[in-house]
């Protein structure tokens, strides 16, 4: 089962009325506008209107359809669904891990996640900080995967931990771990949270990190 996340539905286009998101897509070579509506139950749903007419058109949906124009037509819909599940979906290995992430870091350290930019962007992004000293040292953030990696299409959610500066070349494989998205690359790193990296590790991250931002002078 696929999630989606509102930050991600946003960035692509999706516009949300009530319980639902809205996203419209001009065919200008078909004459036709393709809407896609995601419902609250997390369902995608892809209608097609006449752009003449502005009515429903519906004959790509009978099976004895044919020709070229109706294939088109259906290429095109396909096109838009796999584009929206990869841009705007989350599997559910990630999902997991951000659950196991929050808890872990919430029962260990007693830090709850603060979605920090919330109001601001719809997005559950958030960051961890000590309790002691008001430091960060975790985030969970949403990034483009071109700004991380250099290539690619879609989100990438990551999370930031601090590390060692002098291990930070020997920890970066552009795989799982890369030089940190949005936070000083010297002495953060960003590791990417759908690319199977194990939890164990991520927690012995964390642990480094909330360790490192208790040092003095830190």
């Amino acid at each position: 089962m696929k999630k989606y996340k509102e930050s991600s539905l946003i960035s692509f286009g999706f516009e949300k009325n009530n319980d639902e998101f809205i996203f419209k897509k001009s065919i200008e070579s078909l004459d036709l506008i393709l809407i896609a509506r995601l419902d609250r139950e997390e369902n995608i749903s892809v209608t097609v209107l006449d752009s003449l007419t502005n009515e429903e058109f519906r004959l790509h949906l009978s099976p004895k359809a044919k020709g070229e124009y109706i294939q088109s037509l259906r290429n095109e819909i396909y096109k838009l669904e796999d584009s929206i599940k990869n841009s705007c979906a989350i599997s559910d290995l990630f999902l997991l891990q951000w659950q196991k992430i929050i808890e872990y870091i919430n029962q260990k350290y007693g830090a709850p996640i603060e979605c920090m930019w919330k109001e601001r962007f719809n997005s559950d992004e958030g960051i961890f900080r000590r309790e002691d000293n008001k430091k960060w040292f975790a985030a969970l953030l949403i990034c483009n995967r071109k700004t991380l990696t250099g290539k690619g299409v879609g989100k990438m959610e990551v999370l930031n931990v601090k590390v060692d500066p002098e291990k930070i070349d020997s920890i970066v494989d552009k795989v799982h771990f890369f030089p940190s998205y949005h936070m000083n690359k010297k002495n953060w790193l960003s590791i990417v949270l759908n690319e199977g990296c194990p939890l164990e590790t991520i927690f012995a991250f964390i642990d480094e990190s909330y360790r490192l931002n208790g040092l003095a002078n830190n």
